[in-house]
């Protein structure tokens, strides 16, 4: 395997993003190569997809009345998941 970008488990990873539409749910065991690879998958499809976050957040904020705060909370969850996936 010549890169991380070649490692089945990254290209899992950057399907898994868009198949959950943003929700993170790594199946392999934390400290495991394939963990972490999974992970640069997933993150680098949130870099280059970051609408798809802030998109469900809308979502639920329309079908779900909320109070200002709980809005709040799912914007700052968007906007750390994105930097995040910069390594800010």
């Amino acid at each position: 395997m010549n890169s991380t970008h070649d490692h089945p488990a990254y290209q899992e990873g950057k399907k898994d993003y868009f198949i959950n539409k943003g929700k993170y749910e790594n199946p392999y065991p934390p400290g495991s190569l394939e963990h972490d690879v999974f992970e640069r998958g997933w993150s680098q499809a949130l870099k280059r997809n970051p609408e798809i976050t802030i998109r469900e957040a809308k979502k639920i904020q329309k079908y779900q009345p909320q109070a200002e705060s709980e809005k709040e909370q799912i914007r700052n969850k968007a906007k750390e998941a994105y930097l995040k996936s910069k390594g800010d």
